[in-house]
């Protein structure tokens, strides 16, 4: 019993002991002392760098990752390192700033790895849509801002129409969002006015449209959903229905056209 005892009270010393070295690690760091010392180790690390002859060769020193929807060889244009170039010449803001100019760059994180080794890692901008304006069509990101490149403008996403339709596509996909089988179905979206969405649904022949409100979207698109799962409203052989008010579901009948008789 004495020694279980004694062996509690050895492990408590040494917990405490641990602790009191850390905190006094921590105090002494966070105290002008610790500054002092960070800052002569930092000059004496940066007198090294400046010193030492560590050159990098850019296809060979390079690593790229999260490239996607942006080419290598603009990444390696952008950066602009010359063959053998000095580790110490190389100006990181610089460079992170001129990746951040490439169509889908959205973020850039360049690290040194010492000796002479750098890691490039690229977050992209993912894009939402596709928007035609004045007959020329863009890929929108996720903030809604057009991106400069139309590499990718056959990928299968919503078609949104019209001058002022990237300043309100974020809030029409967050309400599209709450209702996924309208969602689903939606393959364009077209400014009316500049007030308003009209949606274009693809469930029939030449197109089921929706007329949305100006306001309270969402709260439109949510009346819709719950009204079609009870009667399958979009399955139906309609023109288009009109869910701007709020205490109804107006339906719009295809017109029915009569054929000539034969003579």
């Amino acid at each position: 019993m004495r020694l279980k005892n004694k062996n509690k009270s050895s492990f408590l010393v040494k917990l405490l002991l641990i602790v009191s070295l850390f905190l006094g690690g921590v105090f002494f760091y966070m105290s002008p002392w610790g500054q002092v010392v960070r800052s002569y180790t930092k000059t004496a690390w940066d007198y090294v760098v400046d010193k030492a002859d560590w050159r990098v060769d850019p296809q060979k020193n390079v690593w790229i990752l999260g490239h996607k929807r942006t080419d290598k060889e603009d990444v390696m244009k952008a950066l602009n390192i010359q063959i053998n170039q000095k580790m110490n010449t190389i100006d990181l803001d610089e460079k992170r700033q001129a990746l951040e100019k490439l169509p889908w760059v959205k973020k850039a994180i360049i690290e040194r790895k010492l000796p002479n080794q750098l890691k490039i890692e690229i977050f992209e901008k993912t894009p939402i849509a596709r928007w035609q304006n004045k007959g020329q069509y863009y890929l929108l990101d996720e903030e809604g801002q057009p991106v400069q490149d139309k590499q990718y403008l056959t990928e299968d996403l919503i078609l949104v129409v019209g001058p002022d339709a990237p300043q309100h596509i974020l809030k029409l996909l967050s309400a599209l969002d709450k209702v996924p089988d309208i969602l689903s179905r939606v393959r364009s979206a077209q400014r009316v006015e500049n007030r308003r969405w009209n949606l274009r649904l693809m469930d029939a022949e030449k197109g089921l449209e929706i007329l949305l409100p100006q306001t309270e979207i969402e709260q439109a698109l949510i009346r819709l959903d719950k009204q079609n799962k009870k009667d399958k409203l979009l399955k139906k052989d309609i023109e288009s229905i009109d869910i701007r008010l709020s205490d109804r579901i107006i339906v719009h009948p295809k017109k029915v056209t009569k054929k000539k008789a034969k003579k």
